[in-house]
């Protein structure tokens, strides 16, 4: 009995030396603990780089002060053509969160390599192992996802758009206005959300709008499924 408590221990002692051992190697490549942390609780959140990027945008909006129940993930609303009719198919929404400022909806990349943008251009390049790919515009998605929030919800709350990237490429843009709000993985959201103005607007239409969103986020109806066929932004 005494040898197998010997191994036990040793045993203990080497899985807490590799435990901490990880933990320094995450700390000097960025990682903090409580990314750790989330990854363990959260797990599913993590199969692929942009659900990751995702999840970690909403831990920075949990971290600016709002709730689970504000913020909402993969929302899908009816899509309008050219003109402004709808046409039968979904755009999705990345992130969208609700707040006494209005609405907010954010566009996350989580792309690799180089990334050349133009605010005024719709097509944007990457650069991935000496081949390149081009990619729609984040901000002609905003902006078109905007376009399809204010007919969807048919009234005048503020609606704010962002772009958002995870730290594994180098992001090379220009001609980005401020409204359109191009921030990084370390960018300054908090300073931009501070400064925006609180809205009666929102504040009446408030739990109007958790009841909206919360049926169109996520769903299990197969209306995921049906976008990806007919893939519309």
């Amino acid at each position: 009995m005494g040898m197998v408590w010997f191994y036990v221990i040793v045993g203990l002692i080497i899985f807490f030396a590799l435990v901490v051992a990880t933990l320094n190697e995450a700390r000097d490549k960025g990682v903090s603990f409580d990314d750790v942390k989330d990854y363990v609780r959260h797990n599913d959140e993590y199969k692929t780089l942009g659900e990751a990027g995702e999840r970690w945008l909403c831990r920075s909006l949990l971290e600016v002060g709002f709730s689970e129940e504000q913020i909402f993930r993969n929302v899908y609303i009816p899509a309008v053509d050219k003109f402004g009719k709808y046409n039968g198919k979904t755009t999705e929404i990345d992130v969208l969160a609700l707040s006494k400022k209005g609405i907010l909806i954010f566009e996350h990349k989580a792309l690799s390599g180089n990334i050349y943008g133009d605010g005024e251009k719709e097509q944007w390049i990457q650069y991935l192992a000496d081949k390149k790919y081009f990619f729609r515009s984040p901000v002609e998605q905003n902006r078109y996802h905007k376009k399809c929030l204010k007919k969807y919800i048919r009234a005048e709350v503020p609606i704010y758009t962002f772009i958002t990237t995870s730290d594994n490429g180098k992001w090379k843009v220009r001609n980005i206005s401020k409204e359109d709000h191009f921030i990084g993985r370390e960018g300054e959201f908090k300073e931009i959300y501070v400064k925006l103005p609180d809205s009666a607007r929102m504040k009446a239409q408030y739990k109007n709008y958790l009841n909206m969103f919360s049926k169109k986020s996520r769903p299990t109806d197969g209306t995921r499924e049906k976008h990806i066929r007919e893939f519309c932004l």
